[in-house]
Parts: C-alpha cells; structure tokens; sequence
C-alpha cells in the first residue's frame, strides 16, 4: 500500500522527523508517551516488521491521521542499501531487549556488541532527509531525532539544513565505530 499519495501536501509544519523509528513501543524510545492527536509525524524505519509493529502500537492509544509512516532507510542519496537487523528466530526471553533495536546497514553491529544471534537482511529503498520533506513540502520542524545505529552522521551530513529543526537529536556513541565517538562527532 503507498500511503505516500494519501497525504501529499498535508504538512507545511512538522512536529517531529523521526528517523529509525522501531517500535515506538519501548523505554529507551525519546518519543515514548509523548506523542498527541495534534502532532503532524513523520516515522522512517527501513526494517519492515518494525514499522508495522509502530503502526499498531499508535493505532492502539493514538489517532493516526497526522501521522506518516515510510518503510526506507535514509541515507545520502538515492538507491537501495542493505540492511541487517536481529531475526524474531532468536531466543528474546534470553538477550537484553534493546539488542533488538540494532537494525544497521553495518553487518557486524551487533557482533561488536558481544553478542552472537541470528540475523536477517533485506534490500531497503534508501531516500534522504530533502527528499522526504520536499515531497510533504514541510518548511517548518520542531524536533529531528535521529537514531540509526552509528548512521546519524552520514544521514545528517548528506542534509543541507534547508529547512532547520528547532531541536536536533542523535545518536552519537558509534559515529566512528562501537561505542567510539571521536572525529566525526567533532566535525
């Protein structure tokens, strides 16, 4: 279903740009509780059960006819980009349940984490942050948030800032690596 073509031209102004959206049904999520009926959204998440699961979650406790939901990876350009994420093959009732959050186009992510599990890949579209809001012809963000397991940096500095967020927030503990924040983040 291309939900791209029901809402073409709805937001000028945006509350929240949430890139690597996940479940939406977590803790550690910034977004967790917050969100309203009011609230013009737009969530990208490349991994396909996760963005059906958010679509869930939000149709349970939230009406979601400001909300958009894009099954892409983001990145610098156009394409396609392979991403890597856990397979729901593994034992959840065993491994720490943010393990789950590690969907990223770096295919040993998770081994840098110490741990060993089953994992799936797909081919995702990938889009970029313009692309996105020149098609909803957004000219106004209240919050980017970003949290793409050590992509923040590439998808932020592929942005040319045409349209500036009020508030900006990223992941930055693996922007040059596992748990390694140093040129990149300093740039």
């Amino acid at each position: 279903m291309n939900i791209i073509l029901e809402y073409k031209d709805t937001f000028t102004h945006l509350n929240i740009l949430k890139i690597g959206a996940y479940r939406g049904e977590c803790g550690n999520d910034p977004l967790y509780g917050k969100l309203n009926d009011k609230m013009n959204c737009i969530f990208i998440e490349p991994v396909e059960r996760y963005i059906k699961d958010l679509k869930e979650y939000h149709g349970k406790t939230l009406p979601m006819n400001h909300f958009i939901y894009i099954n892409k990876a983001l990145g610098g350009q156009e394409g396609k980009i392979q991403i890597h994420y856990p397979s729901v093959t593994n034992d959840w009732n065993t491994l720490p349940l943010w393990l789950e959050q590690c969907a990223s186009s770096r295919p040993d992510h998770v081994k840098s984490h110490g741990y060993e599990i089953d994992m799936d890949t797909a081919i995702v579209p990938m889009t970029t942050i313009k692309t996105i809001l020149n098609y909803y012809f957004v000219k106004s963000i209240d919050w980017l948030c970003c949290d793409t397991e050590g992509m923040d940096y590439d998808i932020l500095m592929a942005y040319d800032f045409s349209v500036k967020p009020t508030f900006l927030s990223f992941e930055k503990i693996h922007m040059d690596g596992y748990k390694t924040v140093g040129k990149k983040y300093d740039t």
